[in-house]
């Protein structure tokens, strides 16, 4: 009877307490930055023409409409994972162990389906497929561009290691200092339209002022300093979290409709739409604040 009465209790006690506690807020914008990767896969066809040209009439207008705004998908991802991952809760082995075996296998694993379907489509023969296995390692092994996200993730985890303790251990001011060092990476795009070699960079220095606070790293790392000093939801929060992303997503939109009738290709007409640009970022911001702050 006792052993009945217990195993209730513990049944009661499940329950009523969740192992673990959701984030409402957080898993919506996990879903919406989803969606906003088919937005920006399918507006391509509204702007780029055959050899990566601008398309001519409405269309480039149209996605500027569609896609400007969905621009915050991929460092909305990076920061999540800032704010979830970071700092490593286990040892090095272990978490490398676990996200090999939950990153980088899945990703060998459809590098060598594409190759298969290469073949079975013919644009590729058998050689070039066991060719197509030996550069996995390299990048992707046949033309699959989109897992570049992937190869970027992976070069994220293997610096979690290395980047736990100081994350542990700094305070609000040390995150602020990389954090400000990561915002004036973000003007490079813009700098090298007026001049193309800025903070020490040459044809033979690719190295400059800024280089190690560059990267998609920022973004987990802004992640997790949010999580850890603005986890409140302030008075604030919402009326910043707008402003910023009405700002920074006006300004991704407003360069892409400017550079419609210069842009010689596709390339340079997509310039605000860079990842790493500061107007991408602080939209990407907005959006990060209001949802990752708990009232």
């Amino acid at each position: 009877m006792d052993a009945i009465s217990i195993n209730e209790e513990q049944r009661q006690v499940l329950l009523v307490k969740p192992e673990k506690e959701r984030h409402y807020g957080l898993d919506i914008l996990r879903w919406l930055a989803s969606v906003m990767v088919l937005v920006i896969h399918s507006s391509n066809f509204y702007y780029s023409c055959e050899f990566l040209s601008v398309c001519p009439g409405d269309g480039p207008m149209w996605a500027a409409a569609l896609a400007s705004l969905a621009r915050s998908s991929v460092p909305l991802f990076m920061m999540l994972t800032g704010y979830f991952v970071l700092p490593m809760k286990d040892g090095a082995s272990s978490f490398l162990k676990k996200r090999f075996m939950r990153v980088f296998l899945p990703y060998a694993f459809w590098c060598v389906i594409y190759a298969g379907y290469n073949v079975f489509l013919k644009n590729l023969n058998w050689p070039g497929f066991f060719y197509a296995l030996i550069r996995i390692p390299l990048n992707y092994g046949t033309e699959v561009g989109h897992l570049w996200y992937i190869q970027m993730a992976i070069g994220v985890d293997l610096f979690i290691p290395i980047i736990t303790p100081w994350l542990t251990s700094s305070n609000k001011e040390g995150y602020l200092y990389f954090l400000l060092l990561w915002g004036v990476s973000l003007f490079l795009p813009y700098l090298h339209l007026i001049y193309y070699y800025v903070f020490g960079e040459a044809f033979w220095n690719a190295i400059h002022t800024v280089y190690y606070f560059t990267g998609y790293l920022g973004y987990a790392v802004l992640g997790q300093y949010i999580r850890k000093f603005h986890s409140e939801k302030g008075r604030w929060d919402t009326l910043v979290g707008f402003l910023c992303f009405f700002i920074g997503g006006w300004l991704t939109m407003a360069i892409f409709v400017l550079r419609i009738g210069t842009a010689k290709n596709v390339i340079e007409l997509e310039l605000s739409w860079g990842y790493l640009t500061i107007n991408v970022a602080i939209m990407s911001l907005g959006s990060l604040v209001h949802a990752g702050s708990k009232s």
